[in-house]
């Protein structure tokens, strides 16, 4: 009997030593520093990676987000003018009003303020629009605090600045025959060209940008270089608002203003691709060779500023 417990015995403590060798193997596996480090390495650069390619992805997709954030604030801009005008028998905001000596006081972005409005249709710069003095110039003190006030949706986000600066992106066309001339009250009837067409508001870069606040917009003459073509934030596109209150993002011809620079005078406006959508008034015609070809009466083929111009890639 004491035989036997003693080769139980043997046999139970040979068990015992090869189990906690194995243990002691594991642990040899699970605390190998150098499987660790080998580990961690992995680890560290399959994140690196990942994080590599997302950096990547948001440089490639910045200007299309960019992009669509101009949409966005180009669309508030004409839906605020769209409620402006329906409540003003059609006519569109006067560029900027004026005091008892003709002298310019504030932009039409101050005065469409209170028809900007969520997507509960409430309004959202009601209590910054109460704080101007609509008698006063921009620049008096009383209203020159509120430069840095300005609201996003005049700030493009191609910017390099800072909204605080006051600098707005968002500029109607200055012109005689535009929509807002200045001094002259426009209405629908106004218009002859298809307002779809007719461009009310553009977005620029920042060397063209204004204070928000200050009479003053992008002033249109397509018989300069500098003046026939704004300074668009989106290279090749330009993000307009139409006076149908929609927004379309147009061709901008590359080096505009250096192909004008080249041109004689006389040419410019001829050549300028934004004369007929900029002004409301072009009377535009379709190429001679086209109405030559129409039956008597017929209305004519092609009057569509879309076709054949800038407006090709829509």
């Amino acid at each position: 009997m004491k035989k036997k417990l003693d080769k139980e015995g043997k046999e139970e403590i040979l068990r015992k030593l090869q189990v906690r060798g194995h243990k002691n193997v594991r642990r040899e596996i699970l605390f190998d520093p150098v499987k660790w480090i080998c580990f961690f390495l992995i680890l560290c650069i399959v994140a690196a990676g990942g994080y590599l390619a997302f950096i990547l992805y948001r440089q490639w997709e910045k200007p299309y987000r960019d992009q669509a954030k101009s949409v966005e604030n180009m669309q508030m801009i004409m839906d605020a003018i769209e409620r402006y005008r329906a409540e003003n028998n059609g006519q569109y905001p006067l560029p900027y009003t004026i005091d008892s000596n003709g002298d310019p006081l504030l932009s039409w972005r101050v005065h469409i303020l209170p028809y900007i409005q969520d997507k509960n249709g409430l309004p959202i710069y009601q209590d910054l629009y109460n704080q101007f003095d609509l008698k006063k110039s921009w620049l008096h003190s009383e209203n020159s605090k509120l430069l840095s006030q300005m609201p996003d949706i005049f700030f493009s986000p191609m910017n390099d600045g800072l909204p605080l600066d006051g600098m707005c992106n968002y500029l109607t066309i200055r012109h005689k025959d535009s929509v807002f001339p200045g001094g002259t009250i426009i209405f629908s009837e106004g218009i002859e060209d298809p307002p779809k067409y007719t461009v009310a508001v553009v977005e620029v870069g920042a060397e063209d940008a204004v204070h928000w606040t200050e009479p003053r917009d992008f002033v249109f003459n397509p018989e300069e270089a500098k003046e026939g073509a704004p300074d668009s934030p989106h290279g090749g596109k330009l993000v307009c608002g139409m006076c149908d209150g929609s927004v379309r993002v147009l061709d901008a011809p590359p080096d505009l203003r250096e192909t004008l620079q080249n041109l004689p005078p006389e040419k410019r406006a001829e050549e300028n691709p934004w004369t007929l959508p900029f002004l409301r008034n072009n009377g535009y015609i379709p190429p001679v060779g086209e109405i030559d070809n129409l039956p008597p009466e017929a209305p004519p083929k092609n009057t569509d500023p879309m076709e054949g111009s800038i407006y090709d890639n829509r």
